[in-house]
C-alpha cells in the first residue's frame, strides 16, 4: 500500500511539474498545446509565438540570475495580458506562447502594440 501512494504521489508532481514551468508559473508548453487542441473550431484564434533575440548573450553579460528576472517579468506582463478564453505558456527558455481569441488584424496589432 505504501509503494502505492507513493508512486501516486510522484505521479501527482510529475503531472504539477508538466503543467507549470517553475520559475515564472506559467503553464508549460505541453498544457499549452493539451488546451489548444481542446479549443472549438469554429473560433479564429492567432497565435503568437515569441522569444528574446540573443538572450543567451544577456546571460552571458550580466547572469543568469538577472536573466531570471527578465523572464519572470516578461512572464508577468504576459499573464496580465492574456485575458479570459486567451491561452499563454512558457514553451521552453526564453521562448513564450500566446493564443488570442477572435480579433481582426487591427484589433491584433492593437494588442500586440499595448504588451508591456
Amino acid at each position: 500500500m505504501y509503494v502505492l501512494r507513493e508512486r501516486v504521489g510522484e505521479r501527482m508532481a510529475l503531472n504539477k511539474y508538466f503543467r507549470k514551468d517553475k520559475l515564472t508559473g506559467l503553464p508549460c508548453r505541453e498544457w499549452f498545446l493539451k488546451k489548444m487542441m481542446q479549443l472549438s473550431a469554429n473560433d479564429n484564434y492567432a497565435l503568437i509565438d515569441f522569444d528574446i533575440n540573443q538572450f543567451h548573450i544577456f546571460n552571458s553579460i550580466y547572469g543568469f540570475l538577472q536573466g531570471n528576472i527578465v523572464l519572470k517579468r516578461i512572464a508577468a506582463v504576459l499573464r496580465k495580458s492574456c485575458e479570459e478564453g486567451e491561452l499563454c505558456a512558457k514553451a521552453e527558455n526564453d521562448r513564450f506562447l500566446w493564443l488570442i481569441k477572435n480579433l481582426n488584424k487591427y484589433q491584433l496589432q492593437e494588442r500586440i502594440l499595448k504588451f508591456d
